[in-house]
């Protein structure tokens, strides 16, 4: 299926966090997952725009240990941008990251995260034009698969 260029981006398919089972947030350390990143611009002024887009996942411990960005525990994985991106090109973005097994590392046998999706946009001189995050669902890693 290819992309749209113009909105409605994806008029047929839900947020992966509408559609998926709520209760479906606990993952095994040595499961592989996925993590998409949309973005629909709309309005003109998008096509005169230009740029690189950056996503990314952080993840806050819940209780003690440290919180990390899942793009610096996969640092050569390109979905995490867009380089060279051109708003008369298109307004619709997606970005699919594999995440590999064992990729999250936790210091118990269970450890709890709260997590929120960040995107920037960053002009040919490296300054950030657009910044937003999504608050995401809080989720448990366990030892294992």
């Amino acid at each position: 299926m290819t992309t749209p260029t113009k909105p409605p981006c994806f008029p047929d398919d839900k947020d992966m966090l509408d559609d998926k089972n709520k209760e479906d947030t606990i993952l095994g350390t040595e499961e592989t997952f996925k993590v998409r990143f949309r973005v629909e611009l709309k309005g003109r002024l998008w096509r005169c725009i230009t740029g690189d887009w950056k996503f990314d996942v952080g993840f806050k411990t819940i209780g003690k240990g440290p919180g990390f960005y899942l793009s610096d525990l996969l640092p050569k994985d390109p979905n995490f941008e867009v380089s060279g991106w051109r708003g008369c090109d298109t307004r619709c973005i997606e970005r699919v990251v594999t995440v590999p097994a064992g990729t999250i590392k936790i210091e118990r046998d269970v450890q709890a995260f709260e997590t929120v999706g960040l995107v920037e946009l960053r002009c040919c001189d490296g300054h950030i034009a657009v910044a937003g995050y999504e608050a995401l669902e809080e989720y448990e890693f366990f030892k294992g698969d």
